[in-house]
């Protein structure tokens, strides 16, 4: 049988992870034969655990064997060989546009280590549209004797089954919706208005929840025990919340309002360096940072509402993974202005005064 013929026997019954099949007549030894077949289709890699051959020369005098092929599958492979993705040594997460929650990627690359750092660097650009990650693991392996490649899993942790997050983030988006539609009265709101009321609301309705912070310090895997802090759910529906809950509360808020909005994740120094998250919101082309977490519990906090890189004193973000916040129009002081001009106007049109006005501002 010809060679050709041979690796495409090959690629056939490893793509169908046959567990025994046979290869006749082969002019070349089997170690050779699949790392053919692995050159030829190098996302096989990802499927073989294991291999034994048996070898039955086709007589004295000839240059063919036969082999019965036993082979064993990697139980984390794809069904799917078309999910295994060849690294060309450029691939981040970003390359994926439109993601619907990822949960496990594979690849086959020539340089494990490499893509590892490069995953984990565009890890935090996923955190900024989803919710309910709390982690991202990889591992690889290899057969050195066959190929030079290794295969990779890159698998997102999430703080419940996808199933039942989706679930709470529709609760959490139905939810959100009734609360803009209770503080906007049918009004058509100036964005900026928009933009102030759901802060003022989340504030004013949100808990700190200590307990979930304290557990997530002590170990991320503390946040499967009880998620809704950790997700807009959380705030949103019980009330109660961490940084990354009321920021992805924030969030749901801002795009029921029709309002460009994302998370970012970095660090804020207070008592030293601590994980925090917060929220850039977009207006007239511009964007902004806005924190509901901070002073919350303690009235309504616009320490840091509405400001610009220069002004988010204590943070620290990748920069290179979100949009630069330059605007400086659309500031609390400018926002406190209107309210005292247009203010009464709004709560004489049904908004609750409490959102216009709170009764204690930090």
């Amino acid at each position: 049988m010809a060679k050709q013929d041979n690796v495409n026997m090959m690629i056939y019954s490893i793509t169908n992870k046959q567990s025994v099949f046979q290869i006749y007549k082969s002019t070349i030894s089997f170690e050779k034969l699949i790392t053919q077949t692995l050159a030829q289709e190098p996302r096989l890699l990802f499927y073989i655990g294991s291999y034994s051959v048996q070898i039955h020369k086709n007589s004295a005098f000839s240059l063919t064997s036969d082999f019965d092929v036993t082979m064993t599958y990697n139980e984390s492979a794809p069904d799917n060989i078309d999910q295994i993705i060849i690294d060309d040594g450029q691939y981040t997460l970003k390359n994926y546009t439109s993601l619907v929650y990822p949960e496990t990627f594979y690849f086959v690359t020539d340089d494990p280590q490499d893509l590892t750092q490069r995953i984990h660097n565009s890890y935090n650009d996923i955190m900024t549209k989803y919710e309910g990650i709390y982690g991202l693991s990889t591992q690889y392996y290899t057969f050195d004797k066959i190929s030079q490649k290794a295969a990779l899993t890159a698998t997102f942790n999430y703080c419940m089954p996808i199933p039942q997050l989706n679930q709470k983030i529709r609760q959490a988006e139905f939810k959100a919706n009734n609360i803009i539609k209770d503080l906007s009265r049918g009004l058509n709101l100036l964005p900026f208005i928009k933009i102030y009321l759901a802060f003022t609301y989340l504030q004013q309705n949100t808990s700190y929840d200590h307990r979930g912070y304290n557990n997530l310090l002590a170990d991320l895997e503390s946040c499967k025990l009880d998620p809704a802090p950790h997700i807009s759910y959380g705030p949103l529906v019980e009330n109660r919340g961490i940084c990354s809950g009321i920021a992805y509360a924030y969030k749901k808020l801002m795009e029921s309002f029709n309002i460009e909005c994302m998370v970012v994740h970095g660090e804020l120094d207070e008592d030293g360096s601590m994980l925090h998250a917060w929220n850039l919101v977009k207006i007239n082309n511009q964007y902004y940072h806005v924190d509901a977490t901070r002073g919350i519990e303690q009235g309504v906090c616009f320490q840091n509402f509405m400001k610009c890189d220069s002004q988010m004193k204590g943070y620290r973000w990748d920069q290179s993974i979100v949009p630069a916040a330059t605007g400086r129009h659309f500031s609390y002081d400018f926002i406190e202005d209107w309210l005292i001009d247009h203010g009464e106007d709004l709560v004489d049109a049904g908004i609750d005064s409490r959102y216009v006005f709170p009764d204690f501002i930090e």
